[in-house]
């Protein structure tokens, strides 16, 4: 008699694939170096999730927007935890530099987009990363003052509002002359004895050395001492006889006004070495943005523009230390999965883009 083969249970028939040890998303086909590549692709070099999936097309791979836009929010998440730390060191640090740029972002069931504004928290060399924040809406208590709450150092920034909670609670203003040039040019001739003295302080500063060690620094601020504040005292004098026939309203006017209502703020970058004449550093960084903007349009929630500030955050970090972001991320997100949900700061302090890279350097040595 034939022999009956034996019945097979579906459960001994089909088998679930291993989880990756890898990761870096739950549940995700994709490996570190391809997800390194998206983030990099969208936040550095401005690629919206449509092109990028044409252009993984291409290389024999198929893929929807939707799924990406999953890989990104997923990533977010993942890096939530090293970007507080790297804001929480950025918040601690004595001289930070500031600003904020705006962005549309969606709201469901409304036809209008409103503004949102993402503002930056630049570290000086003892916590070197850019931290970003994002709002909808533009009150300091939404602002700087739940970004870099607590912060009690020099704090670069424009004239603006926003920032005069954090001032009033111990925060020191250092003010930018770029700006303040900016709007005296504006003003045509009758600006250009300010615009000339100021120009005479930026002179200055090119003849100074980089604050990268304690005797620059008190070079620094001995030269400013000696050379800048009498060009200061002069330009003060005329401010102070210039407001007097100036037209209140005329470009001239709120020129004058505008330095002499923050007249401390402007002259405090001469006290400390450390300090900058300007806020560029946080005009350049902001780019980033305001370049990929012009790309991506708006992001498409509030939530989606606190995922966009994690972002933004890690890859800008990188851009101001000169990193590679891709090798960055490969290299860093696999090591975040394997940490679980509440690494502690000890943990993720290795996994910090310029303690990876002193780490890449010393490999570079061995080798």
């Amino acid at each position: 008699m034939p022999t009956v083969p034996p019945t097979v249970r579906a459960e001994d028939r089909i088998r679930t694939a291993t989880p990756s040890t890898v990761g870096p998303i739950d549940k995700g086909l994709c490996g570190p170096g391809l997800l390194a590549e998206v983030l990099v692709g969208k936040f550095l070099d401005h690629l919206p999730l449509h092109r990028q999936v044409a252009r993984i097309g291409r290389a024999g791979v198929t893929v929807s927007e939707s799924t990406l836009g999953d890989w990104v929010k997923q990533s977010a998440v993942l890096l939530t935890s090293l970007y507080q730390l790297m804001l929480e060191r950025v918040r601690t640090c004595p001289v930070l530099w500031s600003d904020d740029t705006r962005s549309r972002f969606a709201q469901p069931g409304e036809r209008t987009m409103p503004h949102g504004h993402f503002w930056v928290g630049i570290g000086d060399p003892t916590a070197p990363y850019t931290a970003f924040h994002f709002t909808t809406g533009y009150d300091a208590a939404s602002g700087p003052d739940q970004f870099l709450g607590g912060f009690r150092g020099h704090v670069h920034a424009d004239c603006l509002a926003q920032y005069n909670g954090l001032f009033a609670a111990g925060a020191k203003h250092v003010a930018c002359w770029s700006h303040a040039r900016r709007k005296f040019l504006g003003a045509g001739d009758p600006g250009a004895k300010a615009v000339e003295r100021i120009n005479r302080l930026y002179h200055i500063e090119h003849t100074l050395p980089a604050p990268d060690s304690p005797e620059h620094i008190v070079a620094r601020r001995a030269t400013r001492q000696a050379r800048a504040l009498p060009i200061l005292n002069d330009l003060k004098a005329w401010l102070d006889a210039a407001l007097g026939t100036a037209l209140p309203k005329s470009a001239l006017g709120a020129a004058i006004r505008y330095v002499a209502n923050h007249w401390a703020a402007f002259v405090r970058y001469t006290e400390d070495g450390r300090l900058s004449i300007d806020n560029n550093l946080s005009e350049r960084t902001l780019r980033l943005i305001a370049v990929g903007r012009s790309n991506w349009k708006f992001v498409g929630s509030a939530k989606a523009g606190a995922h966009a500030a994690v972002h933004f955050s890690v890859v800008g970090t990188c851009r101001h230390l000169g990193l590679d972001a891709t090798a960055y991320l490969r290299e860093v997100l696999p090591a975040l999965h394997a940490l679980g949900e509440k690494p502690t700061a000890d943990q993720l302090a290795p996994l910090l883009p310029d303690v990876w890279a002193k780490r890449q350097q010393s490999r570079l040595l061995v080798a």
